[in-house]
This record gives structure tokens, sequence and C-alpha cells, in this order.
């Protein structure tokens, strides 16, 4: 069945259809750090892909990225940057990337071929990557986490072999959920 994401302004606001597309399933909305916006991704025939939508409504979702998804807004030093995952053509393997929103400076983040890492969330210091992980066979995996450069492969971490699929920040970064 199709899947629609709703705006409902608290506390006494009527619900507001955003999207009206039919397209099966949209998954992880998620506000811009301004709040005007909302970014969700879509599963469709071609894969997996973004969408923004404004949340008072009166336009048409914009698609943001093609092939990418799970997608995060952060601040890369002094510059907002946005954080996804994509199919990298390799099998399953999806990686993760950083880029602008029009995807410019686009660069692979962390990939671990055969590994599908969905989402990933960038530590509060900027120096982490928290991600869930599905292996090719669909079975979810614990979360990884990585150094957000690069410099060394993902370990596990949380309850073993305890399925991650969702994984957050405390505020201070001092703890994963």
């Amino acid at each position: 069945d199709p899947t629609e994401i709703y705006i409902k302004l608290l506390p006494d606001g009527d619900p507001v259809q955003l999207t009206h597309d039919g397209i099966p399933y949209k998954g992880r909305p998620r506000f811009s750090p301004d709040g005007a916006r909302i970014a969700y991704y879509t599963l469709e025939t071609s894969g997996f892909n973004t969408s923004v939508v404004p949340v008072l409504g009166g336009q048409a979702p914009r698609r943001l990225l093609t092939n990418g998804m799970g997608m995060n807004w952060i601040t890369e030093g002094n510059q907002s940057r946005i954080l996804f995952s994509y199919l990298t053509g390799k099998g399953v393997t999806m990686a993760v990337a950083s880029s602008t929103e029009s995807r410019s400076g686009e660069r692979t983040v962390y990939m671990e071929d055969g590994i599908m890492n969905h989402l990933s969330f960038l530590s509060p210091d900027g120096k982490h990557l928290l991600m869930n992980a599905m292996e090719a066979n669909g079975r979810w995996q614990p979360c990884r986490l990585a150094p957000y450069d690069g410099s060394a492969k993902a370990n596990k971490v949380g309850p073993q072999p305890g399925q991650c699929v969702d994984a957050a920040w405390s505020p201070d970064g001092k703890w994963m959920y």
C-alpha cells in the first residue's frame, strides 16, 4: 500500500498530508536543521532515493538524491553537508558518503564489501561514525563504530549478537543508543 508523509503542528494543528505520490514505501523522515523541510527515502524499482518536501506544504516533493538513503544533515568543520548511504554497484555493498546537498564534493566515508550500511550517524564531536549494517543474506548485524576520517575498519558495538536497525548519539557524545 502507498505510504504518505503527514505533519501535525503541535499542540492543536490538524494533520496535513505532504506527499501524494502513491509510492509504496517512504522511510525515515527527518527534519532539516532549520525545520523547514522533511527529507525521507523511498524504495522504488530504481532503488533507494531521497526526496525533500517543505514542512508547510504547498510544493511537490523534490528529489534530492538518486541512489541515496538514510540521509542526515551534518556539519563538517564549518560547512553544512549531508551524510547518506548509496549502493556502490558491487553486489549489495552500500557505502556511506558525505557531500553538499547538490552532491558536489562527494566523498566515500566508509565502505565494507558485502555489507549494506543503511543508516549512519556522525558523533557530536565529528570524529566517529555509528552505523547499522546488514549482510547480503538480509540479516541485521550489531551496530558498527568507525573513525569518521576512514583511518580504520569499523568495530561491532552494543550487545552481541544484537541486531542494530537504528541508532543515535546522546547530545554529549558519551552514549550510543
